[in-house]
């Protein structure tokens, strides 16, 4: 039986505390808080309505176009990462 490898599972051999990738990503704060209104590259403001994890544990984020504490999932898009984001507004958290 083979075994298959997820390179997210492999120990980073950079990091001093010899950690996996996964473990990495998990251990990193969410830079963004819910309500935050933010920018991605292409101009479209929206705010942060989740705060998600990729499968490797990197912060992900769910962006709507409202405020508001009743959203629905229909009118949120996800898997937006911090790096292509900018903070336009702190939320009222």
């Amino acid at each position: 039986m083979k075994t298959i490898f997820q390179v997210c599972d492999l120990t980073d051999p950079f990091d001093p505390q010899h950690r996996t990738y996964r473990e990495i990503n998990n251990a990193q704060i969410h830079k963004f808080d819910i309500n935050d209104l933010v920018e991605i590259e292409s101009g479209v403001r929206a705010f942060i309505h989740k705060q998600l994890r990729d499968c490797d544990g990197t912060p992900l984020y769910s962006l709507g176009v409202d405020d508001k504490e009743n959203r629905s999932d229909y009118n949120t898009s996800g898997g937006f990462g911090e790096d292509h984001m900018k903070l336009i507004k702190k939320g009222n958290n």
